[in-house]
């Protein structure tokens, strides 16, 4: 693969803000079905998680799961 030259600010944002995001959205379904935040809430941001990577990989402009393009410069 090579040297592979990474914008490291745009990697730690979507990285960051992507758990930020799934997290917050798995216990938001959470309280919403059960009235209260249990550890379901994990597995609803891992479902989030998994289902972002997966519209990023046939959507996106790399195979790779990227959200947000440019994070990689030079590859």
């Amino acid at each position: 693969m090579g040297n592979v030259r990474v914008n490291r600010m745009l990697d730690f944002v979507e990285r960051v803000g992507w758990t930020a995001i799934q997290a917050a959205a798995g216990a938001l379904l959470d309280v919403l079905t059960t009235g209260e935040l249990t550890w379901r809430a994990v597995g609803y941001a891992v479902a989030i998680a998994a289902l972002k990577v997966i519209v990023a990989q046939r959507f996106g402009d790399t195979p790779t799961g990227d959200a947000i393009p440019g994070r990689v410069i030079d590859g």
